[in-house]
């Protein structure tokens, strides 16, 4: 299911700007690596469109996660410094480790409302405890 809110409009709106400009920058990349930079890039830039119109939330993790594919690459391979690899797995870690605990929120609020729309889980009332613990 695909839906924009404020929220959501505001940053899928800012995500349409910006990523001309990241294209536009794209000019010192040789011409050999041009086209699968910009294969990335657009990737990338679908993928954060699919994120801010989803709104499942299971979906919402999913393509987030998947993000990071495409990010890795990116800093691994056009990275500026010669620690771009290194650079890019603490990327990597940092941003899985990071989400471990957003997946375990999901599935505590999946089991607690019965589903991951998030047009549902807003109807559902949550006491205050399980809102503080997620």
């Amino acid at each position: 299911m695909i839906g924009v809110d404020g929220f959501s409009f505001v940053f899928l709106v800012l995500t349409l700007l910006v990523f001309p400009f990241c294209f536009a920058s794209s000019r010192s990349i040789t011409v050999s690596g041009i086209i699968q930079f910009c294969v990335y890039l657009l990737s990338m830039e679908v993928l954060l469109a699919l994120t801010f119109t989803t709104v499942d939330l299971f979906y919402f993790y999913v393509i987030f996660e998947s993000l990071l594919i495409p990010m890795f690459i990116i800093i691994g391979v056009w990275g500026a410094r010669a620690r771009k690899i290194k650079a890019a797995y603490y990327f990597f870690l940092y941003t899985l480790f990071g989400s471990l605990i957003m997946l375990f929120g999901l599935i505590y609020l999946c089991f607690a409302t019965g589903s991951t729309n998030y047009l549902i889980i807003t109807q559902d009332i949550l006491d205050s405890e399980q809102q503080l613990l997620l």
